[in-house]
């Protein structure tokens, strides 16, 4: 869209002075050489001058109507941004308050042996695993999954690493909380969830 814009922009300039150097071009051809304008030669010279003026009324309405283009283009774009910065803030607070929580589980999970938690989880009646499931329904990825997609590449590049992994993490809890009855696996599950915090909260 920059590329053409500019194009036109410059075809419209480069057309208002082609139009404005004829125009004086005749001018100079008719005062140098003397040239009496009679009945002669009236007309071809009002043809030359009126279609160089014609020419000039055209470039100068081209390039109005492009500077307007122009200046609504830089609009847009100037709004594109602020509303990719707006969404960023908003996906980085979101991923803020699931890091929060995911601290909350890291210090569950290292309070007590990762095969000790593991036969705790698995017990009926579980406080710990209804403590984990807390934990699981107030992380929040709905903002991530629905406009993540929106964001300008750089955003995206320099982000969904960190995103990802949360959300990684969000999907073991998932499996553990609502899939796994073998303990061996839960203990997989645990040891992979905790490693990752840790790693989650290096970054």
């Amino acid at each position: 869209m920059k590329i053409l814009t500019n194009a036109f922009f410059t075809i419209a300039v480069l057309l208002f002075f082609t139009a404005l150097t004829l125009s004086f071009i005749i001018l100079q051809i008719i005062i140098n050489r003397h040239i009496v304008i009679d009945k002669n030669n009236v007309d071809i010279f009002d043809l030359l001058l009126k279609a160089s003026f014609a020419l000039i009324g055209s470039s100068l309405s081209g390039f109005t109507a492009l500077l307007v283009f122009f200046l609504g283009d830089r609009k847009k774009e100037k709004e594109k941004v602020e509303n990719e910065t707006k969404l960023l803030s908003k996906i980085k607070e979101e991923a803020s308050i699931n890091l929060n929580i995911f601290k909350q589980i890291l210090n569950v999970v290292s309070e007590t042996k990762i095969e000790e938690l593991a036969e705790i989880i698995h017990l009926e009646n579980s406080k710990v695993k209804e403590g984990l499931m807390i934990f699981y329904t107030r992380l929040d990825f709905s903002l991530f999954e629905a406009s993540v997609k929106d964001l300008n590449e750089k955003s995206y590049l320099d982000n969904i690493s960190y995103w990802r992994k949360q959300k990684t993490i969000y999907d073991y809890l998932k499996l553990l909380l609502t899939n796994i009855q073998n303990k061996d696996n839960s203990i997989t599950l645990l040891r992979l969830i905790r490693d990752e915090i840790i790693s989650l909260t290096k970054d």
